[in-house]
C-alpha cells in the first residue's frame, strides 16, 4: 500500500537515488563483520577492541567527507539549471581541492 500522494514512479526514483547510500552502508557492515572475524582469529580480544574503535571513528570521518560531497550537489544543480557552466566547474574544482586537502592530512 502506497502513502497518499506517492506513486510507484516516485518510489522508483527514491530507490534509484538511495541505492548508492544503501551500497555504502552495506559495504561498511560487511567490512565490520569480516574485520571482527579476522581480528578475532588472528589477534584475539585486543585486536577486536582496536578494530571496534576504528569502526566507531570511521563513520564520523566518512560522514564529514560525505557532507562535503553532498553540499556541492544543490549548488551544481542550481547552476546547471541556470546554464552557468563556469560556476559548475568552479564548484567542482573547489570541492576537489578541498577533498584533496583533507585527504593529505
Amino acid at each position: 500500500m502506497l502513502l497518499s500522494g506517492m506513486s510507484l514512479r516516485n518510489v522508483g526514483y527514491m530507490c534509484k537515488i538511495g541505492f548508492a547510500t544503501f551500497l555504502t552502508e552495506g559495504a561498511m557492515g560487511i567490512m565490520m563483520f569480516v574485520g571482527n572475524y579476522a581480528f578475532m582469529s588472528r589477534l584475539g580480544d585486543n585486536g577486536v577492541a582496536a578494530f571496534s574503535i576504528a569502526c566507531f571513528l570511521f563513520p564520523v570521518v566518512f560522514s564529514i567527507a560525505n557532507a562535503v560531497a553532498q553540499s556541492a550537489q544543490p549548488i551544481i544543480s542550481f547552476n546547471y539549471g541556470a546554464h552557468q557552466p563556469g560556476r559548475i566547474l568552479s564548484v567542482i574544482m573547489a570541492h576537489y581541492l578541498l577533498s584533496r586537502r583533507r585527504a593529505v592530512r
